[in-house]
């Protein structure tokens, strides 16, 4: 029961942040060192709520998936002026990292 509403609360999660993430004016910080920062940490932080309640490898191919989705969804849908590549880059390392940090867990905290 506690696996299921984890499941629920970390869906509803990631689609208020996709949410969040593709309106016009949303919270944002370009030009500074805290954009690509911001990136990484957000998904970093969804990998960590979301890859313990489910199978890892999917939950991180989904997050990878919507780490680019949603730079596609602001240039195309939004009206963004470009792709933001360094955007893609850092929510891109944000799930790497989670996966690296998976791994090491799974790794040495079963021995």
């Amino acid at each position: 029961m506690a696996a299921r509403a984890g499941r629920v609360l970390g869906v509803l999660v990631v689609l208020a942040v996709s949410v969040v993430y593709c309106l016009p004016r949303h919270p944002d910080v370009h030009g500074t060192w805290m954009d690509p920062a911001a990136h990484l940490v957000l998904f970093l932080a969804l990998a960590a709520v979301l890859v313990p309640i489910h199978k890892p490898a999917w939950t991180l191919a989904a997050l990878a998936l919507l780490g680019f989705a949603l730079e596609v969804i602001q240039w195309r849908v939004v009206g963004f002026a470009h792709l933001e590549w360094g955007d893609i880059a850092s929510n891109e390392a944000g799930v790497a990292l989670a996966a690296v940090i998976a791994f090491l867990r799974k790794r040495f905290v079963s021995l």
